[in-house]
């Protein structure tokens, strides 16, 4: 429960900010490209940090990188809404960033420690805990917008809250020795396997960014929803992402990683279609739900692989994976919202179905279509 409680802190806390997007955008008069920049942030913070956070957590252990994390994250979590420009929102978002990054990448390897301790994956469990946080954090800042509580009182709350439910909760997390490795690598290269696994991560979580990032604002600018469904729209999708995760790791064992991957993109593919050809705020807020479903546990598999391919620790192995896949995060609300400058929103999120389809050819080099290894007991 330790384990799954910081995954779950991570996800509320992402969500949270992403149900105050559209406010922000409101308040400082920014247009779709200079959201857009704003949004680089995060993922310039996350990509500069996952590679030391794989060193760190790697020396000291997944423990007290998650929880040292999880309190600087819910801390940066202000940071957005109290600036009163477009560049320091953009560096706002670099601490934030960089503080989510470090926590995934250890609370990753945290799970990969326990799932070692299994004889059958157990990484998307972990990661529906995320997509359930992401829900609460969604419901959370749904329920804010009808009482017509501010950005700051309601960021400043949920601050508050998962910070000392957080510490509590992830108190009984396996100890540094479960997955530190003084004398293992720091950094992994990524050849081979880990940049097929890293292709399909960037191919996967640039779908996951575009959705959290822009559903709100595509719901509420371009089909005329209220900031309630705008709210709504966002925990559909992570809703979706937390039921196709409970499910992810039986999928993903019967019918091996390969072909999951695959039917798993196929599935998100078409809730984008949906998302994106109705004009009802309702019918659209159910595709997102569809493409999370899809999308719920590619980056768990590709995450999970990368961290049982050294018998040490899965710190160095995921933090490759993890920066190559957050480079989406880098590139994509440039991709987005360019696109949606020089034409609109919808053709914007459009683009992202390229991608998706993108996964198929790429999904053939993670692994043959068979179960997994089982990981180390």
């Amino acid at each position: 429960m330790a384990t799954a409680s910081a995954f779950f802190v991570h996800g509320a806390i992402a969500t949270s900010w992403a149900t105050r997007i559209p406010s922000v955008k409101a308040d400082l008069g920014l247009g779709e490209a200079a959201l857009g920049f704003a949004l680089l942030g995060s993922a310039v913070g996350a990509l500069v940090a996952m590679p030391l956070g794989g060193a760190v957590t790697a020396r000291r252990g997944s423990r007290s990188v998650t929880r040292a994390m999880l309190v600087t994250m819910a801390a940066a979590l202000l940071l957005p809404v109290l600036s009163p420009s477009l560049l320091v929102l953009f560096g706002a978002l670099v601490v934030f960033g960089a503080s989510a990054g470090l926590m995934d990448v250890a609370m990753n390897a945290q799970g990969v420690a326990v799932e070692r301790r299994y004889d059958r994956p157990i990484l998307s469990g972990f990661h529906a805990l995320w997509s359930l946080g992401g829900f609460a954090g969604a419901a959370a800042g749904t329920a804010a917008a009808d009482a017509g509580l501010g950005s700051v009182a309601h960021l400043a709350l949920v601050a508050g809250v998962v910070t000392v439910g957080g510490l509590l909760a992830t108190n009984h997390l396996l100890p540094a020795g479960a997955d530190r490795s003084p004398e293992g690598p720091r950094f992994a290269r990524p050849t081979g396997l880990l940049a097929a696994l890293g292709a399909v991560a960037f191919c996967a979580m640039l779908a996951e960014g575009a959705a959290l990032d822009w559903s709100a604002v595509y719901v509420t600018e371009s089909l005329d929803g209220t900031p309630t469904l705008a709210a709504i729209a966002v925990g559909s999708f992570s809703l979706g992402m937390a039921l196709g995760r409970l499910v992810g790791d039986r999928l993903a064992a019967r019918f091996g990683p390969a072909l999951f991957v695959r039917a798993a993109a196929s599935l998100a593919l078409f809730g984008l279609i949906v998302a994106l050809a109705v004009r009802e705020p309702i019918q659209s807020i159910f595709g997102f739900g569809i493409m999370g479903v899809g999308l719920s546990s590619i980056v768990p598999v590709a995450f999970s692989r990368a961290g049982h391919l050294s018998q040490l620790t899965g710190a160095p192995g995921i933090a490759t994976v993890a920066t190559m896949g957050y480079t989406a995060f880098l590139l994509g609300p440039s991709l987005v919202g360019g696109t949606a400058e020089l034409t609109n929103l919808r053709i914007g999120l459009g683009a992202v179905a390229f991608l998706l389809a993108l996964i198929q050819f790429l999904a053939g080099g993670i692994g043959p279509d068979s179960q997994a290894p089982a990981p180390h007991s």
